[in-house]
């Protein structure tokens, strides 16, 4: 069997990946997403069969955590689960569609693995929904021949939590392109791949903003942040074109100077603290039951008094019943209903970590977590490309989990499949690099 004929699948497979990243958010294509899930998997199922050496990478810390969750999963629903027949239907669905997703992703890392030169193409896909989200604000703008305001463009195609979830995850992309370049002078066109990924972070910052989404916003500047602190720090220790030094003090500055502007001038920001310190005490202001009727006369912001409020609820929840409902869509509600407290529809405490631990209670935040640090640490400490990017990406996940709601619908199925893919990539080794893949 030739070379074309042993790389099919593979190349199959990350045709599939990207047509998925660029469609997954987009309302109104499950069927599609299905079909390329299905697909993708199946292709995945003979690579993983046919490949003997995959053992050492399904042997991986993170592998075998993710391996764990679905066991706690599973389990949850022969033994603990609140309300089975609703839980299996989830099971068939939600569950379903995320292993596919964590199989295709397998292979997506394979494939990047032994073609590093298509992390390019894999980028633009992961930033489709940035680029198609400011695709329509100029549209509508030119329609109305006026600049929209920022949010009044909110829900054409896109929703705020659309634009943060692959926002987030192309700064991240972003970053570790960025930070390869540091550590690798002699990349070949180092400084017109620097200048685009820096563009990148501007582009998925503005989207945000045009999106009126401040979660997206925090999450892009913290992991600028971040990344500001590496940079200085290897800057410290090594070497740099005076161009390409430049170049990188310039993006951070640039963003230190929008983060602080756009702090001032947001609304809620200022009285961020005082609304949150009204917002924990739930059972002396119990208005996040429902919010829409009226909010304590002390709060200026009512976005942040509720979502405040509705993260220490299920907190208390969680530690009132740490094994969880069973469900990632509406866990929230679900346990509300089930302790009788009269509620508005609040499906979704909008922190996707409350919500998971509502869902799975402790043990499966503890696992996902485990996960998700092994492939941080390990994705840093190696330092090669495809290590860095599964870094950067959990390291995201890991935040926006602290700020947004996307611990559910295909947000989740998205999750499981960034999660996989940098488990495998922080556990591909140099031989498995450069090893041919047999089918």
């Amino acid at each position: 069997m030739n070379m074309i004929n042993k790389n099919l699948y593979l190349n199959v497979n990350f045709i599939l990946c990207c047509l998925l990243c660029v469609i997954w958010t987009i309302p109104n294509t499950i069927l599609w997403r299905n079909l390329l899930l299905s697909f993708g998997s199946i292709f995945s199922v003979l690579i993983i069969y046919r490949n003997l050496f995959l053992v050492s990478i399904l042997n991986n810390f993170s592998i075998k955590m993710l391996g764990l969750l679905l066991t706690w999963v599973f389990f949850h629903y022969l033994f603990i689960s609140m309300e089975p027949n609703l839980q299996l239907k989830e099971l068939s669905g939600l569950w379903l569609r995320s292993v596919l997703a964590m199989l295709m992703a397998v292979s997506l890392a394979l494939y990047l693995s032994t073609n590093p030169q298509s992390v390019l193409l894999l980028g633009i896909c992961v930033g489709a929904t940035v680029l198609i989200n400011i695709s329509f604000y100029v549209f509508y703008s030119l329609q109305v021949e006026r600049f929209l305001l920022p949010g009044e463009v909110m829900g054409r195609p896109f929703h705020k939590i659309e634009t943060v979830f692959w926002g987030s995850l192309w700064i991240a992309y972003a970053l570790a392109n960025l930070q390869y370049l540091i550590s690798h002078p002699k990349t070949i066109n180092r400084l017109k791949y620097t200048v685009l990924w820096i563009n990148v972070v501007i582009v998925a910052l503005i989207s945000s903003l045009l999106t009126s989404a401040k979660n997206g916003i925090v999450a892009g500047i913290a992991l600028a942040c971040i990344f500001a602190g590496l940079f200085f720090v290897q800057m410290s220790r090594e070497r740099y074109r005076i161009k390409v030094g430049v170049i990188f003090l310039s993006l951070i500055i640039s963003i230190f100077i929008f983060g602080y502007w756009y702090f001032k001038t947001t609304a809620g920001w200022a009285t961020f603290f005082s609304d949150s310190r009204v917002a924990l005490q739930i059972d002396q202001y119990q208005q996040w039951k429902k919010p829409l009727e009226g909010i304590p006369s002390n709060v200026t912001a009512p976005n942040t008094y509720a979502r405040v409020a509705w993260a220490s609820v299920g907190f208390r929840i969680i530690t009132d019943h740490p094994l969880g409902y069973g469900l990632v869509n509406q866990s929230f509600e679900r346990w509300l209903d089930y302790l009788g407290i009269d509620h508005q529809t609040n499906r979704q405490t909008h922190m996707g970590w409350i919500d998971f631990g509502l869902a799975f209670g402790f043990p499966g935040v503890l696992i996902l977590w485990s996960a998700i640090f092994f492939i941080i640490y390990k994705g840093f400490r190696q330092k090669k490309l495809l290590s860095l990017i599964a870094g950067w990406t959990c390291l995201a996940i890991f935040g926006l989990g602290l700020i947004s709601e996307i611990f559910y619908k295909q947000f989740f199925e998205a999750i499981m499949f960034w999660i996989t893919f940098g488990a495998v990539a922080v556990s591909v080794s140099k031989k498995h690099e450069n090893k041919s893949i047999e089918l």
